[in-house]
C-alpha cells in the first residue's frame, strides 16, 4: 500500500543516519543531501572502500567494512553501529546487471542489504529506507528469454529486488519505506538520457524518469517525516505518483526554509 502525508512535519532535533551503498551515484547524491541538510547532524557511510567525495563534509564518517562474508560484515556492523543511528539508508547495487551474473546480483542486491538491515535493526534503529527498483516482485520467475537476451541477473533482478524489500519489511524498525524508482537520470548506468527525458512525457507516472538528485532529496525528506511522525502504514512504498509527490514537497520545505 502506498502512504502519503498532507500533514505539516513537526522538525525536531537534528537526526543521525548510515548509508549503505554511498559509492554509487545515487548514495552519493544521498549523502551530499544529507550532509547539506541541517535536519541531519551526523552521516556515517559504511563501504569497502574511502570515496574522495566525501572528504570536504565534515557532517561525514567513512566507516570501512569488510564484505567477503556475510559473518565478517555483520561482525563489523556491529562494532561500529554500538551507538544506532536514528536511520538507515540502502542504495547498494550492482548498477548494470547485465555485467554479473545471478548470484553476484543476489549478494550484493539483496544478501548484504539484508545483513545491515538486521544488524541496524537489532542495534535500535528506528526507520529504514531500501532504494529498490520499479518492477520489484518476490513471485516473479526467471524468465529464459530475458536470460538469452539480457543475462542471467536481469532474468532474476525483479525477484532478488522482491527479496530484499521483504527482508527489510519484516525487521522491526519503526518505519520502513521502499522506493521504487524507475530510470534513474543522472546515473552513469543509465543508458540514452537525453532521449529518455525528452520523452517522458508520454510514458505513465509509474514509469516516468527521475533525476538522482530529486531522489536523494525526497528520501531524505520522507525519512525525517517517518522519524517525528511514525507512518500509519508499514511498510510506506514510493513508487509513481506517491514518489513523485515527495519530490515536490522535498523542494517545498527546501523553499520554505530559504
Amino acid at each position: 500500500m502506498t502512504t502519503t502525508s498532507n500533514a505539516t512535519t513537526t522538525r525536531k532535533a537534528p537526526h543521525t543516519a548510515a548509508v549503505l551503498g554511498a559509492t554509487g551515484n545515487c548514495g552519493v547524491a544521498l549523502v551530499k543531501e544529507l550532509s547539506a541538510s541541517p535536519e541531519w547532524s551526523s552521516i556515517k557511510v559504511v563501504s569497502r572502500r574511502s570515496l574522495e567525495d566525501f572528504s570536504n563534509m565534515p557532517k561525514v564518517q567513512e566507516e570501512i567494512v569488510r564484505m567477503d562474508t556475510t559473518d565478517n560484515f555483520a561482525q563489523d556492523l556491529n562494532k561500529i553501529f554500538q551507538d544506532p543511528p536514528d536511520a538507515c539508508f540502502c542504495t547498494m547495487g550492482v548498477g548494470n546487471p547485465k555485467h554479473v551474473t545471478a548470484e553476484h546480483l543476489e549478494q550484493v542486491d539483496c544478501t548484504l542489504p539484508s545483513v545491515f538491515a538486521k544488524t541496524l535493526a537489532k542495534a535500535g534503529t528506528k526507520h529504514a529506507c531500501l532504494l529498490s527498483a520499479v518492477g520489484s516482485d518476490i513471485d516473479s520467475k526467471p524468465s529464459k528469454i530475458v536470460s538469452a537476451l539480457a543475462g542471467s541477473a536481469w532474468a532474476v533482478y525483479p525477484h532478488v529486488k522482491g527479496q530484499v524489500e521483504q527482508n527489510f519489511a519484516k525487521e522491526p524498525f519503526q518505519s520502513v519505506t521502499l522506493v521504487r524508482p524507475s530510470v534513474l537520470l543522472g546515473n552513469s548506468n543509465t543508458p540514452g538520457q537525453g532521449i529518455v527525458r525528452g520523452t517522458s512525457f508520454l510514458m505513465p507516472t509509474k514509469y516516468k524518469p527521475i533525476d538522482i538528485v530529486d531522489l536523494a532529496q525526497a528520501m531524505s525528506a520522507q525519512a525525517l517525516e517517518a522519524l517525528n511522525e511514525t507512518p500509519e502504514t508499514r511498510p510506506t512504498i514510493l513508487e509513481g505518483t506517491s514518489l513523485f509527490w515527495w519530490v515536490d514537497k522535498a523542494k517545498s520545505i527546501m523553499i520554505g526554509s530559504e
